[in-house]
C-alpha cells in the first residue's frame, strides 16, 4: 500500500522553478550542471548529451538493483519501482512550476522519477560505504554533489522515500522502511560526513535534497541572552587604548546596518574562526567581544551552493524574515567591504584562500545580497547585528573617554 502524499499548504514556497529572476542578475554559471541533470525543467535543453546522461543513470539503476537482487530479477524490479511513482504522478507535477514542466505522456515523468530517484539513491550509498568499508565510489563526488544541490535539479522527496522503501539493499537492511535512514544518509552525503541526522526538533516536511540540506545547516533558533556591557568596562578600555595608534578611524558614512570587519577590529572586536559545517552559523560574544565565523573557502561549490540556498529562498518567495542564507550575503557584504578587510580575515583563518580569491568571492555573495534589497534580515542575524552594534557604540564611547580624559 502506497504511503499518502503528505499535505502541504497552499502556499507556492514548495514548488521546483528555474532561478530565472537570478540568473539574470547574477549569472548562470552557480545554477547550471557540471555532470549529471535531474529532474525535468533541463530535458530539453540542447546542450546536453542526453544519451551519456541516460548511460550513468542506467548503471546506477542496475547497480542498486543488484544489491538485493539477482540479474534476473531486473525487469521484475524495474516494473515495480514504475508501478510505485505511476501513482503519484499528479502529486509529482503540482511540485513543480506548471508553465515549465508539461509531458504530454505521463509516462514520460514517471521514467524519469525512477531514473533520477534510484541514481541519486545508489550515489548516496556508494557514498556511505565508501566513508564507512572502503569502497570508493565510481563518479566523482564533487562533480556530482555540486549537481544535486542546485535549486534547479531537484526532485521531490517523498520520491525518493517511495523508491527507498521498496529497494532492497542487504547492507542497510532498508526493505520496507527506512525512511528517517535516507534523510540521515542524504544528510551524510551532502555535508560529507559532517552532519548524521535531520536537527533534532524538526518535525516539518521535506521537499527534496536542496531544502533538506537548508535544514541541516540553519542556525537553530535560541533565546536570546542578555546583552553584558557594564562589568567589562575597565578591560574594553584597555583594549581600545592600544588600538588607537594601530587603525585609522572609517568614517560611519561608510557603512548601512553595521561597521565593517576593519573598523570593528579597530575598537577592540575579535575574529575568530568557527569549527561547523553551518557554514551561516555566525555568533558574537558581546562579553569579550568576540565575532565567530565559520571558515568559508570562496571557492566554487561554496559559491555554488549559497547560491542555490539564495535561489531557493527567493524563488519560492520565502518571507524575508526566513531567508536565512539570503540574510549571510547581506550580513558579508556589510562586514567585507574592501579587500583591507579581505586580507585581516585571511590572517585570521576565517576567509581559507588568497587575498584576489577572497575578494572575487566577497563581491559574488555581494551580488546575492542584493538580489535581497530591501528585505529584513532573519531573526538571527537581525539579533546578531544588533549585538555587534550595541558592543561598537559602547567602545566608541571608550575611545571618546580616552582621548578626552
Amino acid at each position: 500500500m502506497l504511503r499518502a502524499i503528505p499535505h502541504l499548504p497552499p502556499r507556492q514556497d514548495w514548488r521546483i522553478s528555474r532561478a530565472s529572476r537570478i540568473r539574470e542578475i547574477v549569472g548562470g554559471d552557480e545554477y547550471d550542471s557540471n555532470l549529471v541533470r535531474i529532474g525535468p525543467l533541463h530535458r530539453r535543453d540542447a546542450r546536453w548529451d542526453y544519451g551519456f546522461v541516460v548511460a550513468i543513470k542506467m548503471l546506477h539503476l542496475r547497480s542498486l538493483i543488484l544489491r538485493g537482487h539477482a540479474s534476473s530479477e531486473e525487469s521484475e524490479v524495474v516494473t515495480k519501482y514504475l508501478r510505485c511513482i505511476e501513482g503519484m504522478a499528479d502529486a509529482t507535477l503540482q511540485r513543480y512550476d506548471a508553465q515549465e514542466c508539461h509531458f504530454a505522456d505521463p509516462k514520460e515523468l514517471v521514467e524519469m522519477m525512477v531514473f533520477d530517484g534510484c541514481f541519486i539513491i545508489e550515489v548516496i550509498i556508494k557514498y556511505w560505504m565508501g566513508k564507512t568499508r572502503e569502497y570508493l565510489p565510481p563518479l566523482d563526488i564533487d562533480f556530482v554533489e555540486s549537481d544535486l544541490i542546485l535549486f534547479e535539479n531537484q526532485i521531490p522527496f517523498f520520491i525518493l522515500e517511495e523508491l527507498f522503501s521498496i529497494t532492497v539493499v542487504p547492507e542497510l537492511a532498508t526493505e520496507g522502511g527506512g525512511r528517517e535512514l535516507l534523510k540521515n544518509l542524504a544528510l551524510f552525503y551532502l555535508t560529507r560526513g559532517a552532519a548524521k541526522q535531520v536537527p533534532e526538533g524538526y518535525n516539518g516536511p521535506i521537499y527534496h535534497l536542496l531544502h533538506l540540506l537548508h535544514i541541516s545547516l540553519c542556525v537553530p533558533p535560541q533565546v536570546p541572552s542578555p546583552l553584558v556591557f557594564m562589568p567589562r568596562k575597565m578591560k574594553l578600555l584597555w583594549r581600545v587604548m592600544r588600538r588607537r595608534s594601530r587603525a585609522a578611524s572609517v568614517s560611519w558614512l561608510l557603512w548601512k546596518v553595521m561597521p565593517p570587519a576593519r573598523e570593528l577590529q579597530r575598537l577592540g572586536v575579535r575574529f575568530k574562526p568557527k569549527m561547523t559545517h553551518q557554514f551561516a552559523n555566525v555568533t558574537f560574544d558581546d562579553r569579550n567581544g568576540t565575532l565567530e565565523i565559520p571558515p568559508l573557502s570562496c571557492s566554487q561549490f561554496h559559491r555554488r551552493l549559497a547560491s542555490n540556498l539564495v535561489a531557493m529562498e527567493l524563488e519560492q518567495s520565502w518571507p524575508s524574515t526566513e531567508r536565512h542564507f539570503c540574510s549571510y550575503a547581506m550580513f558579508l557584504k556589510e562586514l567585507i567591504t574592501t579587500e583591507e578587510d579581505v586580507a585581516m580575515l585571511v590572517d585570521r583563518r576565517i576567509l581559507v584562500c588568497s587575498v584576489q580569491e577572497g575578494w572575487r568571492g566577497v563581491q559574488h555573495f555581494a551580488s546575492l545580497a542584493r538580489l535581497n534589497l530591501g528585505g529584513e534580515y532573519q531573526r538571527h542575524f537581525e539579533e546578531l547585528i544588533r549585538a555587534v552594534n550595541r558592543y561598537y557604540e559602547h567602545a566608541s564611547k571608550a575611545m571618546r573617554a580616552v582621548y578626552f580624559c
